[in-house]
């Protein structure tokens, strides 16, 4: 009989069978794990900015239409991350919007790599839109941008070529048609109230109030949040803003109410209607006790009660020096309730206690300006004299505003002269 195989080669025959075993586990489990990535990377809703058609007076100032186009996608994300900010720091869960994009990014790539891209978008994507867009410069101080997105497209006139004009109302255009709701935060956040009025008007249009009353009563919230003004001389606006928050609240069903009695309260307060912003301000704790900004603003409105004379009670201060105190339990990095904590404990005398809050300040921003100016106000006011002329002296020497500098150096030297006169 011829002689079986050695124990060796058994071993390399099973060592052999299971090196197989594991690349074809291997080539399974990574056709498991690429294939739906692929999928899910293809399958989000994606907008692709292509490299705008430029005029040669923007070439001339070292342009190309890629450099436009990259421009225009850095201030679609800039505007989407402050939008954004505008609900998540209110613990505002954001609706779904219909004709939504998940991604923004740019259309450029090698021809090579660009034909396969399309290839396994035409495979898994269908939920891919294009932008594209030419600038024109008819004269010579003019110029003209035509952008689409589908069968949308903004045509906007300029009489002077500015770069920046085109990119930000290029990337309002296309945020307007997708993605709504967070450029409608960025208006707010950045107090554009026009384009913030007009954006919430189309939302409001395009949201049917009877299937989706959350979502409407949002858009409504939104749009008399844009008619807020903190001016006590603002009334007409602030009664605007009044009567559609409290159309909002005809809408909500199962979203959170807390911003709009927030937003009621301060209309009210800027109207000086104090009890009514107090009972809007109580709805909004009881919706939600735990939020920085009615914290802050329900303890304003009781400082502000008692140093007014609207209100005597020293407890009214002390109420408010709890509330200021919940706000920073809730945000400790946030300077304004520690100044106005500071505020407050002087108006009952607490110089010890304000002092401390003062200390904490000035570890959180040793070189603000401001923060310095406003102790020192108050400090001027309850005629604690020495420390005033320390604290306008450390404003003056950090700020930047020449004008400030003079008005600061003007109140020391009639602190110091006070002062002399007092020790005579």
């Amino acid at each position: 009989m011829p002689p079986g195989p050695s124990k060796f080669d058994q071993f390399v025959s099973q060592a052999d069978n299971i090196r197989k075993l594991i690349i074809t586990l291997f080539v399974v489990l990574a056709f498991f794990i690429v294939v739906p990535s692929i999928f899910i990377h293809y399958n989000k809703r994606q907008l692709l900015i292509y490299p705008l058609e430029i005029p040669t007076c923007l070439k001339a100032q070292g342009y190309t239409g890629q450099i436009v186009s990259s421009l225009v996608l850095d201030h679609i994300h800039q505007i989407k991350s402050i939008g954004s900010s505008y609900y998540s720091s209110q613990n505002i869960e954001m609706p779904s919007w219909a004709d939504g994009i998940d991604e923004y990014k740019d259309a450029i790539g090698n021809e090579t790599f660009t034909q396969v891209n399309g290839f396994i978008r035409f495979l898994f994507n269908k939920n891919i839109q294009t932008g594209t867009g030419e600038i024109i410069n008819p004269v010579s101080d003019s110029v003209k941008i035509n952008f689409r997105i589908g069968d949308d497209v903004m045509t906007v006139a300029r009489t002077v070529p500015q770069v920046n004009f085109l990119v930000d109302t290029t990337a309002e255009f296309v945020l307007e048609k997708t993605g709504p709701y967070e450029l409608a935060g960025y208006y707010l956040l950045t107090n554009q109230r026009e384009k913030s009025l007009r954006i919430c008007q189309k939302l409001l249009n395009r949201i049917n109030k009877d299937k989706d009353r959350d979502d409407y009563a949002l858009a409504l919230m939104l749009r008399g949040s844009s008619y807020l003004e903190l001016d006590f001389n603002a009334s007409p606006n602030n009664i605007i803003a009044q009567n559609i928050l409290k159309e909002s609240l005809n809408y909500v069903k199962k979203r959170n109410p807390w911003l709009i009695y927030n937003n009621l309260a301060i209309a009210y307060y800027y109207e000086k209607n104090w009890s009514e912003a107090a009972k809007m301000y109580g709805k909004s704790l009881r919706a939600d006790s735990l939020e920085f900004g009615t914290c802050m603003n329900y303890a304003n409105l009781l400082r502000t009660e008692y140093e007014s004379g609207y209100q005597t009670n020293i407890k009214q201060i002390d109420s408010a020096i709890y509330f200021y105190n919940k706000a920073i339990s809730l945000n400790k990095n946030d300077k304004r309730p520690y100044l106005n904590l500071v505020f407050g404990l002087y108006d009952i005398g607490k110089n010890d206690a304000a002092e401390e809050i003062i200390t904490k300040l000035k570890e959180m921003d040793p070189t603000d300006p401001k923060t310095y100016y406003f102790i020192a106000q108050k400090q001027d006011q309850v005629h604690i004299n020495d420390k005033a002329i320390i604290n306008y002296s450390l404003a003056a020497q950090f700020s930047k505003n020449v004008k400030l500098k003079g008005l600061i150096n003007h109140k020391i030297d009639s602190l110091k002269s006070l002062t002399s006169v007092g020790r005579k």
